[in-house]
């Protein structure tokens, strides 16, 4: 997986928004909220591995996960726990500087996480072998792809979109998903809503909306067009 985008608002609202590439046999999901390190986390489940590609939590963080680090990687399993699991591991830890500094990543396949708040935006990525850590501007967009499903070219063609989108639309939460369901060049193995023949396609695409009081989950489910909504309060005003 996947596609995410990241668009900030002038007034401290951002917007997260993920499609999730995968198996069809994996898109059975349970939604959960789970007390974390004294956080209310709320996440959607993968209930093969337990894990989740996206989470929010009632202290303002907001993260996800992609596969892959920065080029397609041979897979040597087994792992010794799942990316997915490696993404709830996190809000075990008291920030994300120390999660990034002492989680162990010994035999964990390469991904790439981002985090998001309302002063910073920066991403994790493990090779393998090692840990590289970038930080982005958070006044400004941004757009991610997961390297085990596109290449450089697709990649380039994903920012072209992007770019082309926001020069001709509003940035509100149903443009947003609008971009996310439709863009593309017509190609249905590569476009932003994809299928590789039904070994792997977008299964759902998830939008976290951060405003200076709340978080907005909205949780769209392609396989059986299930629609969740959520909402979280934050704390002490993160």
């Amino acid at each position: 997986m996947c596609t995410v985008s990241y668009i900030p608002l002038q007034d401290g609202t951002f917007y997260l928004t993920q499609n999730r590439d995968e198996a069809p046999n994996r898109s059975a999901f349970e939604i959960e909220q789970r007390d974390i390190n004294g956080q209310q986390v709320y996440f959607p489940v993968d209930t093969g591995a337990r894990g989740s590609w996206i989470a929010m939590s009632d202290g303002g963080k907001v993260t996800c996960v992609l596969n892959g680090a920065f080029d397609l990687h041979k897979r040597n399993p087994p792992y010794r726990r799942s990316r997915g699991l490696i993404l709830l591991d996190q809000f075990e830890y008291d920030s994300t500087q120390e999660f990034i500094r002492f989680v162990n990543l010994h035999n964990i396949e390469p991904f790439t996480m981002l985090f998001m708040d309302s002063i910073e935006v920066s991403s994790l990525v493990w090779d393998g072998v090692h840990k590289h850590v970038q930080s982005y501007d958070p006044q400004k967009t941004h757009l991610w792809a997961s390297s085990t499903l596109y290449n450089d070219y697709w990649k380039e063609r994903r920012q072209i979109w992007f770019e082309d989108w926001q020069k001709k639309n509003h940035p509100d939460a149903e443009n947003i998903l609008k971009f996310h369901k439709s863009a593309g060049d017509g190609d249905p193995e590569n476009d932003i809503v994809m299928n590789r023949g039904g070994m792997v396609c977008t299964t759902s695409i998830t939008q976290i909306t951060k405003t200076p009081n709340n978080l907005d989950l909205h949780f769209l489910d392609l396989t059986g067009d299930i629609k969740i909504e959520h909402s979280l309060s934050l704390v002490n005003g993160h």
